[in-house]
């Protein structure tokens, strides 16, 4: 044990300047171990990913019959080699079947995984064990019919049968029948209540999930029950409650805690952080220190890019990530608006993977990965793909998630309504189901449904955090559109735009944002160029704060982009400047706004109005050029597809266009009458959707507006990235 500990210290402080010493002291050692202190050190040396030779061979030959051992050898180099020992071992003593087709699951073989516990000794001292995980796989698989003959072999054991037969409720019928079986039948929940719990944790039945820790609490103490509690509570947003469970029960030396205790220590920090609006120290080192005893642990692993994310220079990250072999950086790839090379990863990990289920999870992050890239078709197809055989409940809710998304990109709610319809039943106390409905409905033009599906989310996520959230976009947008339809015909919103436009006239819909949004995504005109002044050739954006690495990144990708533009990034001293010298009345308002938010979308309205050309936030990444989108175009704006309003994230135009004059002008009076201005909807979207609204359908239209969809925009640039100033107190939302 102190020789463990010794190891752990080690690496706890830096990596090993020889791997190779603590394997050659061990094989040196191995005439005067045991069994149980050699498997000991080499399941240390193999979760450490440390060389375990020469010490492992001579072990392997010592004591021929250890599975233990086999698996050792498996996890530290997981090829047809080492699994083909571990299977030959567990065949020759008929016993463990479960530790090889555990092994062959994880190495992506479903098929051979299943396969081999075809054979199982009904005599053997492991046969329940073995028969138990033959109906997992199955139901990971979702073979249901070989599931349910092996649970009905299980009855005899009923400890394996009990919690497997919850597992098949969940799997699949989902999180809605498991709740009815433990309400008919609750002694059963008591022995299994930490599988039950982490179920209602993964489909957000956070009200269930408290009721089941309290019980479990009750029953098994505080102790017992401590892990499930901390877990709760980072993922009910609780990081402070997190960390006050768990501190005081951690070893002193980190080196000693475990890597459950360093995820849950590494997501309460960055949680509140996230809170507290500022890091109180670098997380990164902590992370990496654990990764060197735990390197195989796939939550450290992603807790440790997550820091790499928020304290690097993107830059250098990015060039680290394609550099990591397999699938484990494909999130934050993602996040980095490297999609392409996300999508390589995935590609290659489902050309490797068998059995249903696990093809159908990644046929998901495939689909994923084509709607982040802009092509909802191909998303549509891998979906499809994905859902045939039907994969067990999760992944059915997580299919159906994105079909309803793919749908409100294209503004179909009818489409989204009915993807979302088997959710209802399956997880109805998601509070992701209820945002869906909400936009479905306002898209749709049933206000009124789209304010009671966000008041159901409230509750909902009430319940989650304790705390009621705070008013977001989504219901600034709709409680407007609920108050200006209340005097218009019932109905009239799912009419022709022409019967809108004629009933409830002009004014009336360009004075509310949430209808203009509302009617503009049914009815986005097709783009004709016109002749006339081209939109300048310049690129503009507007920074608040020290230059972090993110920003460097994106900013050089532009650069790269478009040659011979005239590109210009301006601070607010800089625009201060510009201000002063072009529209002198505004620089008191933008002095006066508290958010960098609110000076940058004063600013980039002005600056659109009096030079033209482009401007774009800083944190758009953009992945190929898009001046070929100036062609033709008085001006160039974005349809978001959240609520079909107008982005202002990306902006082109002709210098001295009446419509953004319109804009700075609804812009600047919103902020003068605004003591605590809520950027998207006093200075953002909101406004510049009622002003292209009247432009595109106003009795005088202005010719040659370009208003791309969302699956255009990132076809050629990543947005909404997680850049770390979205973390700081200035950050709009």
């Amino acid at each position: 044990m102190q020789a463990l500990n010794s190891l752990r210290d080690t690496l706890w402080a830096a990596p090993l300047t020889d791997p190779h010493a603590p394997a050659r002291a061990l094989a040196a050692r191995l005439p005067d171990l045991g069994y149980g202190p050699a498997l000991a050190d080499l399941r240390l040396l193999s979760a450490c990913a440390l060389p375990v030779e020469p010490a492992l061979t001579t072990a392997l030959a010592r004591w021929p019959w250890s599975i233990d051992l086999a698996l050792v050898a498996v996890e530290s180099q997981p090829d047809d080699s080492t699994l083909a020992e571990l299977c030959a071992r567990s065949k020759a003593q008929n016993r463990r079947r479960a530790a090889g087709a555990w092994a062959l699951w994880r190495a992506g073989g479903a098929k051979a995984a299943r396969a081999f516990l075809d054979a199982i000794d009904p005599a053997s001292e492991t046969a329940s064990a073995d028969l138990a995980c033959r109906v997992e796989l199955a139901l990971l698989d979702a073979d249901w019919a070989a599931a349910k003959a092996d649970l009905a072999r299980l009855e005899p054991w009923p400890q394996h049968w009990q919690r497997l037969h919850l597992q098949r409720l969940y799997l699949q019928d989902g999180a809605a029948a498991l709740a009815r079986a433990i309400d008919e039948t609750p002694a059963g929940a008591s022995a299994h209540w930490q599988q039950i719990l982490a179920h209602f944790v993964s489909a957000r039945d956070f009200s269930r999930a408290r009721a089941l820790l309290a019980q479990a609490q009750t029953h098994h103490g505080a102790q017992a029950t401590r892990g499930a509690a901390i877990r709760l509570a980072l993922e009910t947003e609780n990081p402070c409650t997190a960390l006050a469970l768990l501190e005081p029960h951690l070893p002193k030396a980190p080196s000693r805690w475990s890597a459950r205790q360093h995820e849950y220590w590494l997501r309460a920090m960055l949680g509140r952080g996230r809170q507290a609006e500022t890091q109180s120290r670098p997380l990164r080192p902590h992370a990496e220190a654990a990764l060197r005893l735990f390197p195989r642990d796939a939550a450290l692993n992603t807790l440790w890019l997550t820091c790499r994310a928020l304290e690097d220079d993107w830059r250098a990250l990015e060039a680290d990530l394609l550099a990591l072999p397999g699938p484990q950086a494909v999130p934050v790839l993602n996040r980095l608006g490297l999609f392409e090379p996300a999508q390589a990863r995935i590609e290659a990990d489902l050309a490797a993977a068998s059995g249903a289920n696990p093809r159908a999870r990644r046929l998901l992050a495939l689909a994923q990965s084509h709607l982040l890239q802009g092509a909802p078709d191909l998303a549509l197809a891998a979906l499809d793909t994905a859902a045939s055989p039907e994969p067990p409940s999760p992944t059915r809710a997580d299919l159906a998630w994105l079909r309803a998304e793919i749908a409100l990109w294209r503004f179909q709610p009818d489409g989204a309504e009915a993807a979302l319809a088997p959710l209802r039943t399956e997880c109805p106390t998601h509070p992701g189901l209820w945002l869906s409905l909400g936009r479905v409905a306002f898209l749709r033009g049933d206000f009124s449904d789209a304010e009671a599906a966000l008041a159901r989310f409230q509750t909902l996520k009430t319940e989650q955090t304790g705390t009621p959230p705070a008013p977001d976009l989504r219901d600034r947008i709709t409680a407007d559109a609920l108050m200006a339809s209340a005097t218009l015909p019932p109905g009239l919103m799912r009419a022709p735009l022409e019967t809108v436009l004629e009933t409830a006239g002009l004014e009336t819909i360009v004075a509310s944002p949430g209808l203009s949004a509302c009617l503009l995504a049914r009815a986005r005109p097709a783009f004709a160029p016109v002749d006339g002044p081209p939109i300048p050739r310049k690129l503009a954006f507007y920074w608040e704060g020290p230059e972090n690495g993110a920003v460097a990144r994106s900013f050089k990708a532009w650069q790269d982009l478009h040659p011979g533009f005239d590109i210009t990034l301006y601070g607010p001293d800089q625009a201060a400047e510009w201000l002063a010298l072009h529209h002198p009345a505004l620089l008191p308002l933008f002095n006066r706004q508290t958010l960098p938010a609110t000076r940058a979308d004063l600013f980039r309205i002005a600056l659109m109005f009096s030079e033209g050309g482009i401007y774009a936030d800083v944190d758009e990444y953009p992945r190929a050029a898009v001046d070929d989108w100036l062609a033709g175009a008085q001006a160039v704006f974005c349809q978001e597809i959240g609520y079909g309003t107008v982005a202002n994230n990306f902006l082109a135009a002709r210098p001295g266009l009446e419509l953004f004059e319109r804009m700075l002008s609804r812009v600047t009076e919103r902020l003068t009458r605004s003591e605590n201005a809520y950027p998207w909807w006093d200075s953002g979207p909101a406004p510049l959707t009622a002003s292209v609204f009247e432009a595109l359908f106003g009795p005088a239209p202005i010719p040659g507006l370009r208003l791309l969809d969302q699956a255009s925009y990132c076809q050629r640039i990543s947005t909404n990235l997680a850049f770390p100033h979205k973390r700081g107190p200035l950050h709009w939302r």
